[in-house]
């Protein structure tokens, strides 16, 4: 069985270290009630298998290092446009 849970980005903070299931997959990025969150689907037998994974959201025309792997982007909370990478 697969699970759906939510994880928040600290607005003060662009790029965070976030602990996920082992082989969990991002299903969504968005804003929600004006926080920054993304959506990871894993199986749920995965929960004590953990890895500590870095993401970061950049607005467009935002440089982006090599070190970045893109993952996808949001909907436009106006004026920005929000896109999630991964640290390779």
């Amino acid at each position: 069985m697969q699970l759906i849970h939510k994880k928040c980005f600290d607005l003060n903070k662009t790029q965070q270290l976030f602990e996920l299931p082992q082989g969990a997959d991002i299903v969504k990025f968005d804003v929600q009630k004006g926080l920054v969150c993304f959506w990871y689907l894993f199986d749920r037998k995965q929960t004590t298998n953990t890895q500590a994974r870095r993401f970061a959201f950049f607005g467009t025309g935002d440089m982006v290092a090599d070190s970045w792997e893109y993952v996808m982007s949001t909907e436009m909370t106006h004026p920005y446009v929000w896109h999630l990478f991964e640290e390779i």
